[in-house]
């Protein structure tokens, strides 16, 4: 099915051919109905080709996920009965069953709620409010304080060397892994000019725009406001050699708005939902989503502690889903760190999504980064990277630098894209694990960093060994320093719980040391500490499991 086609049905159930306005606003109380059943639908599983795209279909396939209800979309028959009553539709929601809407009259309201498949009905954004809390003030990123450049730096990746270089993001890009073949879907509050950045020229010369969506205006994106999407976008597309090279310069990328300007409400959430819902449906891998949900202008909406369980929220159940679909959901942990609300926000709080924290250029935690627990105990957020003076296209064309959880995770999703390229039929649980595992906190993760910085080339070799078709159960990742003085550290990663033998001889077969090591499934990490003791020289380390012997030549050198 092709993107026309869905965009074509996309418009159709949300009322657009029932003699609606193609620019209908949310200009009155807006309610959401959720719906009984899917018994009426006009479509079956195995009809999916007329809901989903090959590419969705064959993400399915891949990860042997098994067509449910949620992928069928909303009964029409019921959405017309709705609008006969007297509605304008603002939004349907097939994997919640349910439609936004703003009722004609009071009476109208009262016959929507006595149809018979309308199980119940809520208000979720209010017309008339006093006090606006903006989209600016939630996010509080400090885009006062840019500075502009429009000089050329000396490396190919420009100023945004070190938020790539930290994550050894610049190895896979060497390897030719740039994103290619992955498609990322970014929901936000817009893309002003993004049509129009030098920075952002080669993503539409080599269509790599596949398709945007408004679901405020129920319409293309036009490009004309909102310009925090197009800020986190260029982290990840940017491809201006000497200037800014991205996270995925060569990904595809469907641009979908699913913010409403200069107000907050839980609509935004059910919003969201469309939004990762046609991502869905057009078949992107990746969703980047650096929102985050917690106050709205009306207070009785405001989300408590206890409901960022991941489980409790509309945007983390439909994250949840979303990853469910075979997706892989990085979303940026919030900036609340340094504020009375310091933790995570909705939907960072899911447990299968990627919440990404925020480091300055050095690695150290900055203070606005939002921190878990999550209510129900978990660690968040889940990693991090650069969040601190990221650099960025701004919408007037130059390249600037800005702090922000929100561009921390586009460098991770970017990046997360190039190392499912290289690892095309991983599923997404395989391939979070693998990110996972390669950071440096795995081991002994917090609240403040989570499992901490991932290394992706260290994911890349991580992820070629997750899948059964590899043959033998040890892969030696990484030994450093070569040459070593008097410490030697080995990175393995193990398919078996078992006991490690480490021997170490020099060239003549004379062993020098003999250790143990208890091996875990997943990454292990060894230090050999106060071995100062050995001779220079050249030396050969047998890494020895119950099936499988690793050899490693390293030299040895005195101080």
């Amino acid at each position: 099915m092709g993107l026309n086609k869905i965009k074509l049905l996309l418009l159709f159930i949300i009322g657009l051919q029932f003699n609606q306005s193609v620019h209908a606003q949310f200009n009155g109380d807006v309610y959401y109905a959720q719906f009984t059943d899917k018994l009426n639908s006009l479509f079956s599983y195995n009809q999916a080709h007329d809901f989903l795209s090959d590419k969705a279909i064959k993400r399915r396939v891949d990860q042997n996920i098994p067509f449910d209800e949620r992928d069928l979309p909303v009964v029409e028959s019921y959405i017309q009965e709705v609008i006969d009553k007297g509605a304008n539709i603002q939004f349907v929601s097939k994997w919640l069953n349910g439609i936004g809407f703003i009722p004609n009259t009071p009476t109208s309201l009262e016959k929507i709620r006595e149809l018979s498949f309308v199980q119940n009905i809520q208000l979720i954004k209010y017309h008339h409010i006093e006090t606006i809390k903006t989209w600016s003030d939630k996010f509080s990123e400090t885009e006062s304080s840019l500075q502009k450049h429009n000089t050329i730096n000396e490396t190919v990746y420009g100023y945004g060397l070190n938020q790539i270089k930290m994550l050894n993001g610049d190895l896979l890009h060497q390897k030719g892994f740039r994103g290619e073949e992955i498609t990322i879907a970014v929901l936000d509050n817009g893309f002003f000019n993004a049509n129009r950045l030098s920075l952002l020229d080669s993503i539409w010369m080599n269509d790599q725009v596949k398709s945007t969506f408004d679901f405020v205006k129920k319409r293309e994106v036009e490009f004309n406001e909102g310009s925090h999407g197009s800020k986190v976008l260029s982290v990840m597309a940017a491809n201006s050699p000497g200037t800014l090279i991205g996270s995925s310069p060569k990904a595809n990328y469907h641009l979908l708005r699913t913010e409403i300007k200069d107000s907050e409400s839980i609509l935004e959430e059910y919003l969201w939902t469309c939004g990762a819902e046609y991502a869905d449906s057009v078949g992107a891998d990746i969703i980047n989503s650096s929102l985050s949900y917690t106050e709205f202008d009306e207070d009785l909406q405001n989300h408590s502690y206890p409901d960022l369980d991941g489980k409790t929220t509309i945007v983390s159940q439909a994250a949840q889903i979303a990853f469910s679909k075979g997706m892989l959901l990085i979303n940026s942990a919030g900036n609340y760190g340094n504020k009375s609300w310091q933790y995570v926000g909705s939907p960072a709080d899911a447990e299968n999504v990627m919440a990404v924290g925020a480091v300055d250029a050095s690695g150290m935690r900055v203070d606005f980064s939002s921190l878990g627990p999550t209510p129900d105990g978990r660690i968040k957020p889940d990693i991090v990277a650069q969040g601190a003076s990221v650099a960025l296209a701004n919408t007037d064309g130059s390249l600037v630098f800005a702090n922000g959880t929100s561009f921390s995770s586009p460098i991770i999703a970017g990046l997360t894209a190039c190392l499912w390229q290289s690892k095309p039929q991983l599923s997404n649980q395989q391939l979070k694990e693998s990110i996972y595992k390669s950071s440096n906190r795995y081991f002994h993760s917090n609240n403040y960093y989570g499992f901490g910085l991932p290394d992706f080339n260290l994911a890349m070799q991580i992820a070629n060994f997750s899948d059964d078709s590899q043959s033998g159960d040890l892969i030696l990742l990484k030994s450093y320093p070569n040459p070593f003085t008097d410490e030697l550290r080995f990175v393995l990663f193990s398919k078996v719980n078992e006991q490690l033998k480490i021997r170490i001889s020099d060239i003549s077969g004379k062993t020098i040391l003999i250790k143990e090591h208890s091996l875990i499934e997943g990454v292990n990490y060894i230090v050999f500490q106060d071995i100062g003791f050995i001779p220079s020289g050249l030396f050969i380390i047998e890494l020895m499991g119950s099936k499988q012997t690793l050899l490693q030549k390293l030299l040895k050198i005195n101080r």
